[in-house]
């Protein structure tokens, strides 16, 4: 949950998702160039009505909500920045960018106007869980037609595949004896929340 919940470690095991976005998009970034894609994709959002204004842990408590913009011709949460499905979902009536829901403890999702993926973590001992992601169409969307399963799933299997074996690593290293815990970075301030969250939970 510590991974999911801070982007510090994309630039180096995420390439792949960093094709999708900027690679400042994820942790509060003051980069100049990605304020200005960033506000110019305010401004079309609220052209459409569409909130953007993230809403933290802190103000929620167990939920976090953010949209971010896709680089410059992407359409969707694809390698290649094609649509993922021909029929797009809820109100969209053209490709816009993500919004993204994380849920404390173990759940998050991710909107784009094709498709949603989900994603949830079931522990099955201190040591080890269960990471299950689905992904949902259109009702009407049919596959081979409007989407191609392969291309759609692509994205998250890859990356989810990539952080599974850095939580691995980490893991190994946090049970070595010359482990010692040390403080969060301001980077990765929504892992000191998800920690604090837990402790006053789980007493």
């Amino acid at each position: 949950m510590l991974n999911n919940r801070e982007c510090c470690h994309c630039q180096a095991n995420n390439k792949g998702l960093l094709k999708l976005f900027s690679d400042n998009s994820f942790n509060g970034s003051k980069d100049l160039e990605y304020l200005k894609i960033f506000n110019q994709a305010t401004k079309k959002w609220e052209a459409k009505g569409l909130l953007w204004k993230e809403q933290a842990f802190d103000t929620h408590d167990s939920c976090r909500i953010a949209r971010y913009p896709m680089k410059k011709g992407h359409k969707s949460t694809s390698f290649d920045g094609k649509p993922c499905s021909a029929r797009l979902i809820g109100p969209h009536k053209e490709y816009e960018g993500t919004l993204s829901f994380w849920f404390n403890p173990n759940g998050w999702i991710h909107f784009v106007s094709d498709h949603i993926a989900t994603n949830w973590i079931l522990p099955l001992n201190e040591y080890k869980c269960v990471l299950y992601t689905s992904w949902i169409v259109h009702k009407d969307a049919v596959e081979g037609k409007d989407f191609e399963r392969k291309h759609m799933t692509s994205v998250w299997k890859v990356t989810n595949t990539e952080d599974e074996n850095l939580c691995k690593s980490m893991t190994q290293g946090a049970l070595s004896d010359y482990y010692r815990p040390g403080v969060f970075s301001d980077d990765e301030r929504h892992c000191k929340q998800f920690c604090d969250w837990y402790m006053k939970y789980s007493n």
